[in-house]
């Protein structure tokens, strides 16, 4: 970029450099702000120097950065925010790690070939409408607590194996169409009324 007469006559702080194709860098606000914008004027890029902000512009078409041989890092000090009009999208050939906290509290979403992982020392989920299509599940832990207000559960096979088993009810009923076989070492009884 040359400068031109136009940046001559300007003050000291709105100096401007313009290419021949009309695209232009600029000092502005006593050179506390540099911009640079495209031939049609629009915004490309910005550095406030007062707060240290940085601002990359796309007004028209997408926004691309490129690493074929190497990785892209955004790092910050603070917080990082995606906010999209439309999806968020995010894809990797060999997997996707959304890691949060620090050792002991630790919280992670790992997505890899065909296998979905999270782990955190607390889980909570909350939805007004659930639904669920597992092939196979198997549930390990040391305890389970489940309080609902009505349950309907329909098994072709059931099969319970407990060391002891409480049940308690106010009232009990049971229908079995066929056969209705207990096989007991002791039976007690105790009927009241």
């Amino acid at each position: 970029m040359t400068p031109t007469l136009e940046d001559a006559q300007l003050p000291q702080q709105e100096r401007l450099i313009a290419t021949s194709s009309g695209a232009s860098a600029a000092l502005k606000d006593q050179g506390e702000t540099r911009e640079v914008r495209d031939p049609g004027g629009r915004l490309l890029f910005q550095y406030e120097s007062l707060n240290g902000r940085c601002s990359v512009f796309a007004p028209a078409g997408d926004l691309e950065l490129h690493a074929p041989e190497g990785s892209i890092r955004l790092v910050a000090g603070r917080s990082v925010k995606l906010e999209g009009r439309g999806q968020i999208c995010a894809e990797g050939a060999l997997g996707i790690a959304l890691r949060s906290g620090r050792a002991g509290e630790r919280s992670e979403l790992n997505m890899a070939r065909g296998r979905v992982r999270l782990g955190s020392e607390t889980l909570q989920v909350e939805a007004a409408g659930a639904e669920l299509a597992l092939g196979r599940v198997r549930y390990v832990g040391d305890e389970a607590q489940v309080r609902v207000e009505r349950g309907s559960f329909v098994f072709a096979t059931l099969e319970t194996t407990a060391k002891r088993v409480w049940e308690k009810a106010k009232e009990v009923y049971r229908q079995v169409e066929g056969l209705h076989y207990e096989k007991a070492g002791r039976l007690r009884s105790l009927v009241r009324g």
